[in-house]
């Protein structure tokens, strides 16, 4: 059950969007992943609804578009994390701030070239027995109109300087202490083409 608080403010300029918003968040029967140890020694990971969690943030989105043909959107997201409940029959308490980042850029260029990228990136994330781990994705792409601009050809890349996403995380118990190192491979290249069918028209005949 989660209620929520918010005042916002949108404004629409030449070539601008903006919005702006702040907002208080109270969520009951919060699901979170738990890890527990078995008699046997092994860990389990489940979910659980374990409390509350009351929180306060803020999250801004822009978009600007510069000339006609560089047009750069982006966002952002802060929020508190104050959580508390009962995990294995103790009760626990855990504060953070967290936050997320989105960016994504789009420049035209002559004879229907088009430039892209794209990232966002993740700070930690809270939970009552720990920290979950940070981590960011970022990509670049050129692609080119042709057959009139039915179709589209290009080629882009995904983490073309870091070929594994590195998530570690941080959980504590009464009965253990946990760090783990997962590794994630995300580095990819690619060619792709798509072809663009018929016109969508909803206007009423």
């Amino acid at each position: 059950l989660r209620e929520q608080y918010e005042i916002s403010y949108f404004t629409l300029m030449k070539g601008v969007t903006l919005r702006a918003a702040v907002f208080y968040r109270e969520t009951r029967d919060v699901i979170e992943s738990i890890l527990t140890i078995d008699p046997s020694g092994v860990s389990v990971t489940s979910f659980q609804n374990i409390g509350k969690d009351r929180s306060w943030g803020t999250n801004i989105f822009g978009s600007v578009t510069v000339k006609k043909i560089w047009t750069l959107r982006g966002g952002f997201n802060l929020r508190t994390y104050n959580a508390s409940g009962i995990v294995n029959g103790e009760v626990l308490n855990n504060e953070a701030i967290q936050y997320f980042i989105t960016l994504n850029s789009t420049l035209t260029l002559k004879k229907g070239f088009k430039v892209e990228m794209f990232g966002f990136w993740n700070s930690p994330r809270a939970t009552l027995q720990g920290l979950n781990p940070a981590f960011s994705i970022y990509s670049f792409g050129v692609k080119k109109d042709i057959l009139d601009k039915k179709a589209s050809i290009g080629v882009n890349a995904v983490q073309p300087f870091q070929k594994y996403l590195n998530f570690s995380s941080e959980l504590e118990g009464p009965t253990f202490n946990q760090r783990s190192d997962f590794l994630y491979p995300l580095q990819s290249f690619g060619v792709n083409f798509s072809y663009r069918f018929g016109k969508l028209d909803f206007s009423q005949q």
